[in-house]
């Protein structure tokens, strides 16, 4: 991407192009003196803040500074195909490195950071929340917001709603998005222009401007103070994976969930650490940015990344002079308290209105909440994402099963030779269908691993080199006939459009449906509330707040047309993920406080059913913890053990789902070794992969 004009007045430097520049001793490092101004900032008396308590405000500088430093290297640290760290230690141990170094970092900010944060009750919360929509002009007939809903907050109809009628409306022009950012000119728009990490993250500028806007001074206040003071805060049991206790994660120790969190703590914490250096390089630059080093912490971009994840949506968005639509982050107020339900898209984007409209996804009757769909999304990234975890798996939802090619195989290297023309790695986590099918990678690995003949693998590499240059010569072909009819459709490696890739890549992102433009000018737009983008770069580079994962092709007929012998290598590696994983019953326990009996089984795969249906965690505006005694009385709540019940209950519920699936692949996988049981493998011969009944490669060039 082509680098944007720097603001006049910016100088350049470490965290303009996106490095952390964490230089002790650098007055543009996080610990130097500007960042939180921990070693000028006065207090109400005008003394040092933190003066005369034994010294440790005063060397704070440098203790953040080393703190921060440590984060970001452990952060970065390389990793295998599996996720661990390849200094041997595990995704765990290495997930309570980081806990223990923002423990220390936090204890660090509480000395001299106080953000404002106001307790509000759900009932309260929604009362400025309407408030301030009517004050926008935006008037929610037929609908109201409640709490003590089964997900806490949500939107409830007071008439009856057919299916396909219009609930509400929201204009363009109260919702916060990546457009609005860039246009806070003393502030993001700084930034986004400085940073190329910035420019590049949507879900990134999304969740700076959400700060700076609620960090607005009184005598300047924010066009969306009413819709910020409505969000729920961190303290009402709003959360995500992203910030579940070290404890928690603990019992998740061996599951895909585990590995996930992980991920995103990773690209989280490095975001942090790269954000306060922005900040501190870029203090002299604006009020604001200089206000912003005595509020930003590890606890309020927690909050805001948690907001922007759950809430943000993806909306159309026309570029001036590009041959087709490109799309921004944004949050949609009102309409991002509605909570989700499984089923088609019903949420448009009118050009023309220049409004989103909500439509009924199916009746309503009067009293009963209202429901849209996010789009597809696998269990995965509703747990991730959302904080919660569907009652039933969906046909699209997978677990990740372990695979390596094992490097005593007198036929390794040419079993690795012909994976890597299949493009599929020898060592790595491949996708198991929720119901129990393997995807076409792992589909193929299992078939080449089954290979015992050392002719069977070099006549398969033989094919498959064949069929590649085959297929090059057919691309190169096509582009001379092309160029010399005089039609000039750029094309992609793989021979189609770009602009027919462009609209794959896009309904796949995220792994939600498709943008569906209509003649009306209306445009579905990706339910994103989460899924921007995500993980990291090979190269080890931060990429977005959120992971972006699309469910793998998979052929109906490939799992079941395995031999027994692919059927068996197949069911023993599911069985050995299965060993690793936690009780389940362990975890519920524990979420009620109850010690788990010595011996207690775990729950058999055999047994297990759907998770039952969850908390919605984060969905609409939160929990909906309030005073129970309904009188504004405050009454003393643990918050931290109400929470972390909530987190060890979805915990609970998300590796049941993971369980369920592994169980489903193993119990098909068992079917096919016992309906051919005696029957000689040798004779029923290998599967040609890449061949009229198998794949090869990617799924333009060698699905033949």
């Amino acid at each position: 991407m082509k680098a944007k004009r720097k603001p006049s007045g910016v100088k350049s430097g470490n965290a303009a192009n996106g490095k952390t520049g964490l230089q002790n001793g650098n007055d543009t490092s996080p610990g130097g003196p500007s960042l939180l101004a921990l070693d000028k900032r006065k207090n109400g008396s005008g003394t040092e803040a933190g003066a005369g308590v034994d010294g440790k405000v005063e060397e704070a500088p440098t203790t953040l500074a080393s703190l921060l430093k440590e984060l970001e290297t452990q952060s970065m640290r390389p990793h295998d195909a599996f996720g661990n760290p390849l200094d041997g230690t595990t995704a765990l141990e290495s997930a309570r490195k980081l806990h223990d170094i923002v423990s220390k970092i936090s204890e660090i900010e509480k000395q001299v950071v106080h953000p404002k944060e106001k307790q509000r009750t759900p009932e309260k919360r929604l009362q400025i929340l309407k408030q301030w929509l009517e004050d926008k002009g935006v008037t929610l007939d037929g609908v109201e917001f409640r709490s003590n809903l089964r997900e806490g907050c949500g939107v409830v109809a007071t008439r009856n709603f057919q299916e396909g009628e219009l609930i509400f409306t929201v204009p363009e022009g109260i919702m916060m998005s990546q457009l609005t950012a860039a246009a806070a000119k003393k502030d993001c728009a700084v930034l986004i222009q400085a940073s190329g990490l910035v420019q590049e993250l949507g879900s990134l500028q999304l969740a700076l401007h959400l700060l700076f806007e609620k960090h607005r001074p009184s005598s300047d206040p924010s066009p969306w103070k009413g819709y910020i003071e409505s969000l729920p805060g961190l303290d009402d049991g709003y959360f995500l994976p992203l910030g579940y206790s070290i404890e928690t994660l603990e019992k998740l120790d061996g599951t895909q969930a585990l590995y996930d969190i992980y991920r995103n703590l990773r690209n989280f914490v490095r975001q942090y650490v790269q954000c306060r250096s922005l900040l501190a390089s870029f203090g002299h630059y604006s009020p604001a940015i200089a206000r912003a080093n005595q509020w930003f912490c590890y606890s309020e971009w927690l909050w805001a990344v948690s907001i922007v994840l759950v809430r943000q949506n993806n909306l159309p968005h026309a570029v001036q002079g590009a041959s087709k639509m490109s799309h921004i982050v944004a949050l949609i107020p009102a309409m991002d308290s509605v909570n989700h339900e499984p089923g088609p898209i019903t949420a448009n984007f009118d050009f023309g209105q220049k409004r989103m409209e909500l439509t009924a996804k199916r009746d309503f009757k009067a009293g009963e909440q209202i429901y849209f769909s996010y789009g597809f999304r696998p269990a995965s990234q509703l747990f991730l994402y959302n904080g919660f975890v569907p009652a039933e798996l969906s046909p699209g939802d997978r677990i990740k099963v372990p695979v390596s090619l094992p490097k005593s195989d007198p036929l390794y290297k040419k079993k690795a030779a012909l994976l890597k023309l299949l493009e599929v790695p020898t060592d790595g986590l491949l996708d198991l269908m929720a119901d129990g099918r393997p995807g076409r990678a792992l589909t193929i690995w299992v078939r080449v691993t089954a290979f015992t003949e050392e002719a069977d693998v070099v006549e398969h590499l033989r094919l498959i080199i064949e069929q590649n240059t085959q297929a090059l010569r057919a691309q190169q072909e096509a582009a001379l006939e092309r160029k010399g009819s005089g039609n000039g459709i750029p094309t992609t490696n793989d021979g189609t459009s770009e602009g027919a890739k462009g609209g794959a890549d896009s309904a796949q992102e995220g792994g939600v449906q498709e943008n569906e433009v209509r003649g009306n000018g209306k445009t579905k737009p990706e339910q994103e509330n989460g899924t921007q983008a995500g993980g990291e770069a090979e190269n080890g580079a931060t990429e977005d707040l959120a992971d972006s994962e699309t469910a793998e092709d998979v052929d109906p007929s490939q799992s079941a047309e395995l031999q027994p012998r692919e059927a068996a290598i197949l069911v023993s590696l599911i069985e050995q993920t299965l060993e690793r994983y936690p009780d389940v019953q362990a975890i519920e326990a524990a979420a009620q406080g109850d010690t788990p009996s010595e011996g207690g089984e775990k729950a058999g795969p055999a047994s297990e059913g759907p998770a039952a249906s969850l908390v919605g965690g984060v969905q609409g505006l939160g929990l909906g913890l309030k005073d129970p005694l309904g009188k504004g009385k405050k009454q003393e709540l643990d918050i931290r053990s109400v929470i972390r019940k909530r987190e060890l209950t979805t915990s609970a519920a998300m590796v049941k789902l993971e369980r369920l699936m592994l169980s489903r692949g193993a119990e098909r996988l068992r079917s096919v070794t016992h309906d051919t049981a005696g029957t000689d493998i040798k004779s029923q011969g290998q599967k040609r992969i890449g061949t009229e009944n198998g794949h090869g490669g990617s799924k333009e060039k060698q699905r033949t």
